[in-house]
């Protein structure tokens, strides 16, 4: 695999993955070095060496304020998002809607929900970001004007989105690789309580 990161890398292809804070860390310390100890460190590593991120379950929650179809992403889970855009209304809320076909070599991810396993994951990621983009295209598009969209349209239309992986649970709703992440949500309180009861002295 380790053949593998490097093509990544010097390809400088756009990276996709759903919620993949992890996958980044855990590609960097087995196929590159060490992981770094301090936070920005590790950001400026992950943006060298992967300079277009998208992570679609971040995809999924930007979009869901911009899209008519906001009901399509309320789960926001790899398969309950997967199922949500591949049921009958999310292939047909938008008008030239990509299909996806099956070579014949792997139809088994046509007819079974895989989940988990690496093959079919990726297979999902890459579904759920062409679905995402497309709905976004189609934003505004009246039906005397829609047009099938290229690749190329799709990641232009992404790229305020890209670099910004998921961190769930979190003090910040994503970790920004191209630049400062978003103000922290939480107010900076600590409480503090004892464990049996009694007055903490200040």
């Amino acid at each position: 695999f380790r053949h593998i990161f490097q093509l990544l890398v010097k390809s400088k292809k756009p990276v996709m993955g759903h919620n993949m804070l992890l996958d980044l860390a855990f590609m960097i310390e087995k196929f590159h070095a060490p992981l770094p100890a301090r936070y920005e460190e590790f950001k400026k590593i992950v943006h060298q060496l992967f300079p277009n991120i998208i992570d679609t379950k971040n995809l999924c929650f930007a979009l869901k304020k911009k899209l008519d179809q906001a009901n399509l992403l309320e789960r926001s889970s790899l398969d309950e998002l997967y199922g949500a855009l591949m049921s009958r209304e999310g292939t047909y809320c938008a008008l030239c809607t990509p299909n996806v076909t099956h070579a014949d070599y792997s139809i088994r991810y046509g007819n079974e929900s895989c989940f988990h396993e690496a093959g079919y994951d990726a297979f999902c990621v890459g579904f759920v970001f062409l679905r995402l983009a497309h709905l976004l295209a189609m934003k505004g598009v009246s039906s005397t004007d829609a047009r099938p969209v290229h690749i190329k349209q799709y990641l232009r239309l992404v790229q305020p989105y890209s670099n910004r992986v998921n961190l769930s649970r979190g003090p910040v709703n994503f970790i920004d690789f191209k630049g400062p992440d978003p103000r922290s949500r939480e107010r900076g309180l600590l409480m503090v309580n004892s464990t049996n009861g009694e007055p903490l002295d200040e």
